[in-house]
């Protein structure tokens, strides 16, 4: 006889402990390392005198190692799990942190962002989208969303909170304190906190548990190894659709102020516009949990990505300020989505086995579309003498991701997989 699956009441599911602990070490984590960089930079300038270009470049350095990282950081999810890797990159990015507040020389300064480099990879959102994906199916989209919606204040959160210990004690007091205020939080949390899955402690994913009065029909979940995940078309057509949008998402954000001057909106209002897109992103995360509960994954992403084309669509419309207002809405809302429907849509296709070196793969591919976007944005305004070219090209390249999308094979809806349980 076929088992049937059933819904107890029970105590909360240990599993919802680790999403808010990832949520809160998240926060942090971008918080500190991510966002609070460009507060320093000024302060580092005028009291150090290095250039611009040397100090950013250290942090583009990190993001760029950070990258090819994630390939060995997935191979160890998959074999050991988050907690041992999450706490030793929480030890090693405080320890990082404190002795940026006492660099002196340009050769230590980028050796640290090195470094953090490799913390990135171990502890930003892709290590915890494989923690929750092992812990989480049908209610994943649900789990990653409040991850991403509370860490979504990352910036509104430190920027301020930089700046307040900038102006009351000096950069490095500043960063000194931040290495702190991080060590304290993410240390215990990841230590105490994590596990690699549910069936470790007696427990299955989203909390099920078994009524033995009750037949239980358990729906399979894929289980695909990497390397046949890898070379299929599947991901190759998912690699492309994703690359594409973050291409365009990419292009547009690190390019938006400028853009906004150039259409005559002063720079005050361009940087309130640019960080209302933080908010609208929040929103989008909010959005995706009930969507992706409801429909396909694959419907979720293609209207996403959708959404993004559109976007791009209002600002060649028109350049005038409610236009530009309304694509802040609008793209913002789709670019919060896109966060969440790359790991939902790995983890419906290829199961969670191998997961993390599936995700690492796509997130490697990644970071060289995430280092050109802006440097090739740059370079076609500059060839054009103008962005509304560049916008075209942009909701070309956003058009594509839709159509790439569309090639790949539809999953079932949530709601016809749910009723198989009742």
């Amino acid at each position: 006889m076929p088992e049937k699956r059933k819904s107890l009441p029970q105590k909360i599911y240990y599993g919802w402990y680790i999403v808010w602990a990832l949520a809160i070490t998240e926060t942090v984590s971008y918080g500190v390392i991510y966002y609070a960089f460009t507060v320093f930079i000024t302060p580092m300038q005028e009291q150090m005198g290095w250039t611009l270009s040397q100090i950013t470049g250290a942090f583009s350095v990190g993001l760029f190692v950070s990258g090819f990282v994630t390939l060995p950081v997935g191979t160890w999810l998959d074999k050991y799990g988050a907690r041992l890797l999450m706490t030793i990159a929480s030890v090693l990015a405080t320890l990082l942190l404190i002795a940026w507040a006492f660099v002196e020389t340009i050769p230590l300064f980028y050796a640290i962002w090195v470094l953090l480099g490799v913390t990135m990879a171990m502890l930003f959102y892709d290590p915890a989208f494989v923690v929750v994906a092992n812990w989480f199916s049908q209610k994943r989209g649900t789990a990653l969303a409040i991850v991403t919606f509370v860490a979504g204040f990352a910036s509104t959160i430190f920027l301020p909170l930089a700046d307040y210990l900038l102006n009351e004690f000096g950069w490095r007091m500043a960063v000194l304190i931040l290495a702190i205020v991080f060590g304290v939080v993410t240390i215990p949390l990841h230590a105490i906190i994590l596990r690699r899955r549910p069936e470790d402690i007696g427990l299955e994913p989203d909390g099920t548990i078994t009524d033995p009065h009750e037949e239980q029909v358990k729906i399979p979940e894929p289980s695909i190894p990497a390397k046949e995940a890898i070379r299929s078309r599947t991901f190759l057509w998912l690699t492309i659709a994703f690359g594409l949008s973050t291409l365009a998402s990419i292009s547009i954000r690190v390019h938006f102020i400028p853009y906004a001057i150039t259409t005559g909106i002063d720079a005050t209002t361009a940087a309130w516009l640019a960080g209302f897109i933080g908010i609208t992103q929040v929103i989008g995360r909010l959005l995706f949990a009930p969507l992706e509960q409801r429909f396909s994954s694959k419907s979720v992403t293609i209207f996403t990505m959708a959404t993004l084309a559109l976007s791009f669509g209002v600002l060649i419309i028109s350049q005038s300020l409610f236009f530009v207002g309304l694509f802040v809405l609008i793209f913002g809302g789709a670019y919060g989505a896109m966060i969440l429907v790359r790991p939902v849509m790995l983890a419906e296709l290829y199961g969670t086995a191998e997961y993390g070196r599936i995700n690492s793969m796509m997130a490697f591919l990644m970071i060289f579309v995430i280092t050109a976007a802006p440097i090739g944005t740059g370079i076609l305004f500059e060839w054009f003498g103008s962005y509304q070219p560049v916008l075209w090209i942009l909701a070309f390249i956003a058009v594509l991701s839709v159509i790439a999308i569309i090639k790949l094979p539809t999953q079932k809806r949530k709601k016809e997989q749910l009723s198989t349980l009742s």
